[in-house]
């Protein structure tokens, strides 16, 4: 090789060296989702090796091995220097789009968020403007009371979806109950059912009202007490005005004697029915002349002293009892009564005084 042969290769050889020396570093912009990763392809950069990849800013990106993660929206530059020299830059936009959408949800039931670029993030935080019109937890909505809500969707504090809840209500056309009209002892209770049309109809503030307290309360649930004898009319209704009622009678309780006063069971002077229908008392059980006279008092003074407590239980007043006492033969037969008995009494000389108290049907 001559002279100038050698310099020629030499010039060329420093001016390679120069260019490589001088090349400028690839640059490009990226653009990548929130929470979705990107890996960047170069040739160039592939030759290389022993590459540095750094960050501007880890909040926003992160950067391994040409591979770079959008953690939150903002923008980063991404380097990668070889001998501390740089040989690329990026710079990577992350965009965050949250997910909106409309749901509809019918009174009394659920809904279930379905979204693959929601399924894919952990630690997903879910709330609800509005709790009396829609729940969230993990996804699932509830639904409250007719309304509408905000279900926000966070993930790291940033908002990545919004679901506009909207909580409806199926009309009703008609309500029915069970009966229409019913009769129940005082003291006890009873329950009315209904049935709302059409059958998929919404139970939406159905409300259960008495017109009279005093006479019958009735819960949210439609279970009726009685409270005192009397009338009262008994209602269901929905907030758009359909309504049901039920008349109800609350009758006095009928004594059963043989609960009341089975404690006297054993004596001669009472006597009462197996079903407690009656009762009797006997100021002569034995109707017996020999040992009329004991007999006779013993009984008479037990009946003297019973008899005005039953009497009073039962709701007679005072004047009945002396009526009793002062009852003579030629009196004949005596009644009194009260709503739920009814007292007959009969004198005899021979036979004492006898009366039967008998529920009445």
């Amino acid at each position: 090789m001559g002279k100038k042969q050698i310099i020629a290769a030499g010039l060329l050889i420093v001016l390679v060296v120069l260019l490589c020396a001088c090349a400028k570093p690839i640059e490009e912009d990226i653009e990548i989702m929130y929470g979705e990763s990107f890996t960047i392809t170069n040739e160039t950069l592939e030759k290389k090796t022993d590459l540095v990849w750094t960050s501007s800013d880890t909040n926003i990106v992160t950067v391994k091995n040409a591979v770079i993660e959008g953690n939150n929206p903002g923008e980063a530059v991404i380097t990668a220097t070889q001998k501390d020299k740089l040989v690329a830059q990026y710079t990577v936009t992350v965009t965050l789009i949250p997910v909106e959408e409309d749901i509809e949800i019918v009174y009394g039931e659920s809904y279930t968020v379905s979204n693959e670029s929601l399924s894919s993030k952990s630690g997903l935080v879910w709330t609800s403007s509005d709790e009396k019109v829609a729940k969230v937890s993990d996804a699932v909505i509830t639904s409250g009371e007719p309304g509408e809500s905000e279900v926000t969707v966070t993930h790291k504090d940033n908002v990545v979806a919004k679901y506009h809840v909207k909580v409806v209500t199926i009309p009703v056309t008609s309500i029915v109950l069970s009966t229409n009209t019913c009769e129940i002892v005082d003291g006890e209770s009873y329950s009315l059912s209904y049935t709302l049309f059409p059958s998929n109809a919404s139970d939406y503030g159905l409300d259960w009202r008495s017109a009279n307290d005093s006479v019958a309360t009735v819960d949210q649930n439609g279970t009726i007490t009685a409270i005192a004898p009397g009338q009262t009319t008994i209602s269901i209704a929905n907030p758009e005005g359909f309504i049901a009622t039920c008349s109800v009678t609350v009758k006095k309780a009928l004594p059963n004697f043989k609960q009341m006063y089975s404690k006297w069971e054993n004596e001669t002077w009472f006597s009462v029915a197996d079903d407690g229908a009656w009762m009797r008392f006997d100021t002569n059980p034995d109707n017996d002349d020999g040992d009329y006279y004991w007999r006779f008092y013993a009984a008479m003074n037990a009946v003297n002293e019973h008899l005005p407590e039953v009497l009073e239980e039962l709701g007679y007043s005072s004047s009945v009892y002396q009526k009793m006492k002062t009852t003579t033969w030629s009196m004949g037969r005596q009644t009194a009564s009260t709503d739920t008995t009814t007292a007959t009494w009969t004198y005899h000389p021979d036979k004492g005084l006898e009366i039967l108290i008998e529920v009445n049907n």
